[in-house]
């Protein structure tokens, strides 16, 4: 017993040493396990930041390809796209002339006024128009004049068939409105009765439209149109067929060419609002169609 009394304070000692170097060993577990957390913490955000990273590189990526895809949609749409069409209006002297650019203003189309050949250039203005106006001179389709057939200019007519002939010749879209159709189907060899058996056609009358040409596809089988006029068409030229007649007459109020962009009116589009209008924004898409054919 005695000796066990001694070896007690050195067993108590022995107790208390190894119970300190459990605490040790407590605390130095906590602080590893601590510092751990904070690696996978750090870890976990550099991961995140990455993850970020990725995605901000994607979506650059996609900004930059989407951008790409832009700039080819716009190459590519750059390659079909044509200038806007410029018409010439071949006239000098008439109120026709001026009202017509009002009309192609307000169907989207510009214009010009063009008064001498010189000036009437094929590779600025995409087509032509020849206005209404006083008689051509019957001279210049091989006929004596009539007497109804009054106020003629024939230096404006030899103007006006040296600029359709330009333009057949470059086969360029060309609209003749009233006297422009006589005298365009003049340029073509062919002739005009220069005073109509009933006379004057004046204000609005039926005419009746021919399936499949381009008025019909506008108008339908039947319009009424604004008329001022005594004369019309008689032989067709060369390559031109009737496409509309006056519905009581029976006289030519309308022709189109078998291969070329040529179209004749005998009537008034441009005394007709917003039928008017719509008659050439229609000319104006076939001049567009041609611009296109040619790039």
């Amino acid at each position: 017993m005695k000796n066990l009394a001694k070896a007690l304070p050195i067993i108590l000692i022995l107790l208390l040493l190894l119970l300190l170097s459990l605490a040790a060993n407590a605390i130095t577990l906590s602080k590893l396990t601590s510092n751990d957390e904070k690696t996978v913490g750090a870890g976990q955000a550099v991961s995140d930041e990455s993850a970020l990273s990725d995605e901000k590189a994607v979506s650059d990526e996609s900004a930059v390809s989407d951008e790409s895809a832009t700039s080819d949609g716009n190459e590519s749409a750059g390659e079909v796209l044509v200038a806007e069409p410029l018409i010439a209006i071949v006239d000098y002297d008439t109120e026709d002339a001026g009202r017509i650019r009002r009309y192609l203003l307000n169907a989207g189309y510009e214009s010009e006024r063009v008064g001498a050949i010189e000036d009437l250039d094929v590779e600025k203005f995409d087509a032509i128009i020849i206005p209404g106006g006083h008689s051509v001179t019957p001279s210049m389709y091989g006929a004596e004049r009539d007497p109804a057939t009054k106020d003629t200019d024939i230096d404006k007519d030899k103007f006006q068939f040296a600029a359709v002939e330009k333009y057949v010749e470059a086969e360029k879209p060309i609209l003749g409105v009233c006297r422009g159709m006589q005298l365009l189907n003049n340029v073509l060899g062919g002739t005009t009765i220069q005073d109509m058996p009933d006379g004057w056609h004046k204000k609005y009358r039926y005419v009746t439209i021919a399936e499949g040409t381009w008025m019909y596809a506008l108008l339908g089988k039947e319009a009424e149109t604004y008329h001022y006029h005594h004369q019309c068409v008689d032989k067709l030229g060369d390559g031109l067929y009737a496409t509309e007649w006056d519905s009581a007459s029976g006289c030519i109020e309308a022709y189109e060419h078998k291969t070329l962009p040529i179209y004749g009116l005998q009537w008034h589009p441009d005394s007709m609002d917003e039928t008017g209008v719509l008659v050439f924004k229609e000319f104006g898409k076939i001049v567009e169609q041609d611009m296109k054919k040619r790039n």
